[in-house]
C-alpha cells in the first residue's frame, strides 16, 4: 500500500538523508573490487596466507580468524564509513586481555618491615636527612638528624648543604667524640647516606651500616 505525499510519517519512521555520506554501497564496493587486478588475483588464487578467499553475493571475502571479511580496495579506504567504530573499537580493546597486560604498570614492591632488636645504649643510631626548609639567617636549609635507638634520645644539626661530606662530619662531632662509637648505623638509600664517605667512615668505627628499607 503506497503513502500519498499528504501522510506524515510514523514515529518509528524517519526519512532517508538528503545529504551525501561516506557510507560505501555493495555495488561500489563490487564495481572497485572489478577494476582491481590484485582483487581479480586473489579471487583466482582463491587463497591468500592461508585464509580462504571466495566471492559472495557479488563481493570478494576473506575468511579471517575474527571471520568473515570483505576485501576492500584502497581507493574506497578513505570513504568506508562504519557506524559504531568508536564504540565497538574501545569494548574490543576492553576486551583484550592481552592489550591489557601490556598496558598494566608493575606494581611496586614494598619490603615488608622487619623488627629490630635492642641492644646496649649507643651501639644502633638512625640517621636521616631533611629539607629543603626555608633559608635561615645563616643560610643553612637542611637539618641532619640521628636517634639512638634504645633511650630515644635524638641529635640535630642545621647545614647548608647535605653532601656525604656534611653527613661524615655530623657523625663525628656530633654522635661519636660525644657518645662514643656505635656498632650500627641504620639510613635509607639516599645517595649522601650511603656512599663511599660513609663507607670509610663505618670502617674506621668497625660498624655496620643497615638498609631497613630500600
Amino acid at each position: 500500500m503506497e503513502m500519498s505525499s499528504d501522510e506524515s510519517l510514523n514515529d518509528d519512521e524517519h526519512t532517508a538523508p538528503t545529504e551525501q555520506t561516506l557510507q560505501v554501497a555493495d555495488d561500489e564496493i563490487v564495481e572497485a573490487q572489478r577494476r582491481r587486478k590484485k582483487v581479480q588475483k586473489l579471487l583466482q588464487a582463491g587463497v591468500y596466507n592461508g585464509m580462504k578467499v571466495e566471492q559472495m553475493y557479488g563481493l570478494a571475502t576473506i575468511d579471517t580468524e575474527h571471520g568473515k571479511r570483505v576485501v576492500l580496495p584502497t581507493a574506497l579506504w578513505v570513504l568506508y564509513w562504519w557506524l559504531g567504530l568508536l564504540r565497538e573499537v574501545n569494548m574490543w580493546v576492553r576486551g583484550c586481555q592481552e592489550c591489557g597486560s601490556r598496558k598494566a604498570r608493575p606494581r611496586s614492591v614494598i619490603s615488608p618491615l622487619r623488627s629490630i632488636r635492642g641492644g646496649d645504649v649507643g651501639d644502633r643510631w638512625a640517621l636521616d636527612v631533611a629539607g629543603p626548609f626555608l633559608v635561615a639567617n645563616g643560610g643553612d636549609r637542611y637539618v641532619i638528624a640521628t636517634l639512638e635507638y634504645v633511650t630515644r634520645y635524638a641529635v640535630a644539626k642545621c647545614v647548608t648543604q647535605h653532601t656525604a661530606e656534611n653527613v661524615a662530619t655530623f657523625l663525628m662531632e656530633e654522635v661519636v667524640h660525644k657518645f662514643g662509637a656505635f656498632r650500627e648505623l641504620l639510613t635509607d638509600s639516599a645517595p649522601e647516606l650511603v656512599g663511599k664517605v660513609i663507607e670509610q667512615l663505618v670502617i674506621l668505627l668497625q660498624a655496620s651500616q643497615i638498609n631497613p628499607v630500600p
